[in-house]
């Protein structure tokens, strides 16, 4: 017999949500806790109650029963970001070919978005690989059409966004900002407020000023007060916004703060914010 429980319990780790976070306003958390240890049954009632709490949907839940999908797309994520992070084209061509099997065989969309992801990782580090229009459409009209944005569109969509066409980008956005919900899912709140970030990049690129304004305050409600990666990168973008309406800037702060970003962050991540930095600010 399959405890159900356990998985459920996963899951919750997964979001790093507590017994009493998940089971506040729907049970006890020692009823939760019974649950999740397969001591106890629970109402389908209750049951749905704490899939929104999750914020998974029935099939995904079921899906991840049967296959251990989402530990899957969790570890796909992984591993393609260590390849892209080394700029393992070999590793990144061997991943994309696995997916796009997995596609003609099956003819599952997932396989195939995934597939074009990973092209447009691919095609920053060499342009040679740059997916095809009609892929990027494909991937984009997947995500718009999602009534509801869980983990792996979430996932997808943060490493394009720098990647695919800006006017494309903006779009999603907007579709990004209105599926949004305050979940308190700390993860969904992570991945949509890099999200967010390296969307502030490509508008300020295009000198959407306002435009980065509102997605820095999206983020301002979102960021873990523990995460000082993200909330030094928060406070770089902002620093430049304000450099730009000043005729006479001083740009001590931003040294100091692309200082602290090199501390704290990873080698491919600090890169991204100080070629922007050196790409906007400095050569504009």
């Amino acid at each position: 017999m399959i405890n159900v429980g356990l998985f459920f319990k996963i899951l919750r780790k997964e979001r790093g949500l507590s017994l009493e976070q998940c089971s506040k306003g729907i049970f006890s958390k020692a009823g939760l806790s019974k649950f999740e240890r397969g001591h106890s049954d629970i109402t389908l009632k209750k049951f749905l109650l704490l899939m929104e709490r999750l914020d998974i949907s029935i099939p995904e839940f079921l899906n991840y029963i049967n296959n251990r999908e989402l530990s899957t797309v969790t570890l796909f994520f992984d591993k393609v970001k260590q390849a892209y992070k080394q700029g393992n084209t070999s590793l990144l061509l061997h991943y994309f070919q696995q997916e796009e099997e997995k596609y003609e065989q099956t003819a599952i969309i997932s396989y195939r978005i995934k597939s074009t992801m990973i092209l447009i990782l691919l095609s920053s580090i060499d342009g040679c690989y740059k997916p095809s229009e009609t892929r990027v459409i494909e991937l984009s009209n997947y995500l718009f059409e999602r009534e509801r944005w869980y983990l792996f569109e979430l996932l997808i969509f943060k490493n394009s966004v720098l990647l695919i066409n800006p006017n494309l980008s903006s779009l999603l956005i907007t579709e990004l900002i209105k599926k949004k919900k305050n979940n308190n899912i700390p993860i969904y709140n992570k991945i949509i407020s890099e999200t967010l970030l390296n969307s502030t990049i490509v508008e300020f690129n295009k000198k959407n000023y306002d435009i980065c304004l509102l997605y820095l305050n999206e983020v301002k409600h979102l960021l873990d007060p523990e995460d000082f990666f993200l909330k030094y990168v928060y406070q770089l973008l902002k620093e430049c916004i304000k450099l730009k309406h000043k005729p006479d800037p001083n740009y001590d702060r931003l040294y100091f703060l692309l200082d602290i970003l090199d501390t704290l962050g990873e080698d491919y991540q600090v890169v991204i914010y100080k070629n922007f930095v050196e790409k906007a600010i400095f050569t504009s």
